[in-house]
């Protein structure tokens, strides 16, 4: 279909309709592609894809990954990161912790901080990313991870309300469990493993 509609934008003198079009399709694509990668998770299918990773290898990673978009806001990321080994999808896992990771940026403060913590702690392994900022209303917290929800500031933003969930599934797969919260300073996601 995006072919056939850039093959249609080539040809035409009204070629911001068909760049409007394009942009639907990759709108239109990129949800497809979430909402896939949601289905296979939950139905357990990258299962296969599990090996003994480096947690904390993971995390340095997005945050030094992250590091630039940070500072563009003048945001601040602290770490505090214990060494883990632990089973799982590294892709996934990367995957979910951008996404949080994102959002703090995203949703967080100009001039703030950003606080990732990993620590293990007899069999539980816990990840807490914090940033200073907005608090989420009790409402939106309550539906936060569903698919397609969107708080009311987060509509300003690009997005299809579907990355949380995809964090949501990529932790239950891992047999975690997540959930988000106000502080004195903003908001926390806190997953435990």
């Amino acid at each position: 279909m995006r072919n056939h509609i850039d093959e249609l934008r080539k040809k035409s003198p009204e070629a911001d309709t068909y760049t409007d079009l394009l942009s639907e399709a990759d709108h239109i694509m990129s949800t497809f592609n979430a909402l896939h990668r949601i289905t296979r998770i939950e139905t357990e299918q990258k299962k296969s894809q599990f090996k003994t990773v480096s947690l904390d290898a993971i995390v340095h990673d997005i945050v030094e990954f992250y590091d630039p978009l940070a500072e563009q806001k003048d945001i601040k990321v602290i770490t505090h990161i214990d060494p883990i080994t632990f089973f799982g999808d590294r892709d996934l896992l990367m995957q979910a912790i951008a996404n949080i990771l994102d959002n703090a940026i995203k949703y967080g403060s100009e001039s703030g901080t950003i606080t990732v913590v990993l620590r293990k702690e007899e069999n539980k392994v816990t990840l807490a990313i914090e940033n200073t900022g907005e608090m989420i209303s009790s409402e939106d917290l309550k539906q936060i991870f569903d698919r397609y929800y969107r708080t009311d500031k987060s509509r300003s933003k690009p997005g299809m309300g579907l990355g949380l969930s995809l964090v949501a599934a990529i932790v239950s797969l891992h047999k975690g469990k997540i959930w988000a919260q106000n502080t004195a300073r903003g908001v926390k996601f806190i997953a435990t493993f």
